[in-house]
């Protein structure tokens, strides 16, 4: 997983299933997804700002073994 780290930010917990990465920084939560099949590169999906996060989990699913990342949002939404 690639990515660039604005000034003063730090990488507070970074994790990978299949082809999904999921960054924690002391400032964002970036999604990123992993792009072709000899020479992939990391690509950011989407990139959230910590202020405008409510709460962010996770639910497993034991029958499928999948994992499902859950963002509420400070404006009511979900995702």
């Amino acid at each position: 997983m690639e990515m660039k780290l604005f000034e003063g930010e730090k990488v507070v917990l970074e994790d990978s299933v299949g082809s999904w990465a999921v960054i924690l920084t002391n400032k964002r939560l970036v999604l990123q997804k992993k792009k072709g099949i000899r020479h992939s590169i990391w690509v950011t999906v989407s990139d959230f700002p910590l202020d405008i996060i409510e709460k962010a989990y996770t639910e497993a699913e034991p029958l499928s073994g999948s994992t499902t990342l859950w963002l509420d949002f400070k404006d009511g939404e979900s995702a």
